[in-house]
């Protein structure tokens, strides 16, 4: 950019050395009672002259322009990602057919005739304004656009130089401010309420640039943002579509029950599962299969009762000693109250419905005498 800049210092400097060489060049030797010709070269060649300086302006900024676009941020690496695209902008070719006409052209293709005040000068036959040696007069300008305005004001420039006087109906004058902001002519006005209202204008279409360069910045933070947030929905199903890919056959538990110390301590029900815990001295916590051994139908019991089912009003001991247990329902016996763990029980069935009695350390009784004591 620095180099693009330097050069384009070198352009101008170069195009001003070549409009003096050729002024020097047409207006050298003695030129004494040929005032009339001598106007009528000098005004050609500051329309030539104007025409080109114009030209490279004009260069000038579309070369800045293609430079400002080739160079854009770059995005957010996950905007990179979600969208490659955006590293390599494709910019859309400017319809020439909609483009204005540029002044560098319009001067350019001015017309001229003599004029019995001096060289009358037309766009495609439409008088514009008549060079008088030391001024230019307007021709209706009401009638002329923006741009044939600037023509003659840009002819003037290179005529007069960069401060003009500029008189006529303020209507007039307001129209050549325009026309010079808006085509970015390097004039500055002696009338002090014209030039105020030149750099008022300046300053508006900075602020409108600005505007219009903040809403493209929004816009494309929005649509960063909005590539993210796809981005990320996108790697969260991708991964949770993964990892059920992946993931192991959960096997379903085998509840097996634990063996059953002889010092139990106490029982309790889980709400839950509505599955018996026998809490042990010795021993974690086992968890009882639903699917219980029932007392037969048929003979007489004898032991100390292993574990209780409160809800269930049931009781178990053991077959022998060590045996699996045997577990009874109160629904089946005679006797109402519910032994607890320790107590020794005393069972007889027959055809399923049974008769016994306990005794334990409290002397507890349900139904017939009691058999015997704790060992």
């Amino acid at each position: 950019m620095l180099a693009q800049r330097k050069q384009r210092e070198t352009d101008k400097d170069n195009l001003h050395a070549k409009h003096v060489a050729e002024r020097a060049d047409v207006f050298k030797g003695n030129w004494q009672g040929k005032g009339d010709l001598k106007n009528a070269l000098s005004s050609v060649m500051a329309t030539q002259q104007a025409a080109e300086k114009l030209a490279l302006q004009e260069r000038h900024k579309d070369e800045r322009d293609a430079l400002h676009a080739r160079y854009v941020p770059l995005p957010q690496y996950k905007v990179w990602q979600a969208e490659p695209r955006l590293l390599a902008p494709v910019t859309a070719m400017a319809d020439s057919s909609k483009q204005p006409e540029r002044l560098s052209t319009v001067v350019l293709a001015l017309t001229h005739t003599k004029h019995k005040r001096g060289i009358a000068y037309q766009d495609k036959g439409q008088e514009l304004f008549i060079d008088q040696g030391r001024s230019l007069a307007i021709v209706q300008h009401e009638q002329q656009t923006l741009t044939q305005i600037a023509a003659a004001l840009s002819v003037a420039q290179q005529k007069y130089g960069v401060l003009l006087t500029v008189t006529g109906p303020d209507e007039f004058k307001r129209r050549a401010v325009q026309a010079t902001v808006k085509n970015n002519l390097i004039v500055k006005f002696a009338d002090p309420a014209m030039e105020n209202l030149r750099l008022a204008l300046i300053e508006a279409n900075r602020l409108a640039a600005q505007e219009v360069i903040k809403a493209a910045q929004d816009a494309a933070k929005a649509a960063a943002v909005e590539a993210a947030l796809l981005l990320d929905k996108e790697r969260d199903a991708a991964e949770a579509k993964n990892a059920a890919q992946t993931a192991p056959i959960q096997e379903k538990p085998v509840v097996t029950p634990a063996p059953v110390n002889e010092d139990v301590k106490s029982t309790q029900l889980d709400d839950a599962t509505h599955v018996t815990h026998v809490a042990v001295a010795d021993a974690a916590p086992a968890v009882l299969a639903l699917e219980r051994e029932a007392a037969p139908r048929k003979g007489k019991m004898t032991g100390t009762v292993k574990a209780v089912d409160v809800e269930g009003r049931q009781f178990a001991f053991a077959k022998g000693r060590e045996g699996d247990l045997i577990w009874h329902d109160m629904e089946n016996l005679s006797g109402s109250v519910l032994p607890q763990v320790g107590e020794i029980v005393d069972v007889d069935y027959a055809d399923g419905v049974g008769k016994g009695g306990c005794e334990g350390p409290r002397q507890r009784r349900w139904a017939l005498s009691p058999v015997g004591k704790n060992p």
